[in-house]
């Protein structure tokens, strides 16, 4: 309610991810790869939702949108990783989760794909030339975490939280390229 005296796109976003997050705890939670995508969008529109307190859901910068998407790879990947560390709870409680459904290798292989289309998406905003060199600072320790995950991931713990990591130094970049 009280997302309507920020501005109408932010009264959508509030509306969009409450619905969001209902439809994840009442049916999606134990649903594979949907369910990873519902929270990952919520973690995306956390920075569309702060744009939308100055811009209209047609004025949001390109840089906003590309960081949404980085977010939302990166959150689906690390979603992916945990699921693969929670097997045995999941399997316990019967929730299906996609290292349940499609096996541990599969899903492996499935959040190292997006973790490797989050990796290149970094490059997307230095070859589109949206922020200063100081992007460089959080996107290339990004990079290489994210790429220490991928060596690391037949330990999911250690993938997920190093793409925990990851998301801090892309935030701390779109930050400085954004600042200085």
């Amino acid at each position: 309610v009280l997302s309507y005296f920020v501005s109408m796109g932010f009264l959508y976003i509030a509306l969009i991810n409450s619905i969001v997050s209902f439809v994840y705890s009442w049916r999606l939670k134990g649903t594979p790869l949907i369910g990873n995508m519902a929270v990952s969008w919520l973690a995306a529109s956390t920075f569309i939702a702060g744009a939308l307190i100055s811009h209209t859901f047609y004025s949001l910068p390109l840089a906003v949108l590309i960081l949404g998407a980085i977010a939302f790879l990166g959150t689906l990947s690390r979603e992916i990783f945990k699921d693969i560390e929670d097997v045995k709870g999941d399997s316990a409680a019967k929730i299906k989760k996609l290292p349940i459904v499609i096996g541990g290798r599969k899903s492996t292989a499935v959040a190292s794909v997006v973790l490797i289309i989050g990796i290149l998406s970094l490059l997307l905003p230095a070859y589109l030339n949206l922020f200063t060199y100081f992007y460089y600072i959080g996107m290339i320790p990004s990079a290489l975490v994210c790429l220490y995950a991928l060596a690391k991931m037949k330990n999911a713990r250690k993938a997920q939280k190093m793409i925990k990591i990851a998301m801090y130094f892309v935030f701390l970049g779109f930050v400085l390229g954004t600042l200085l």
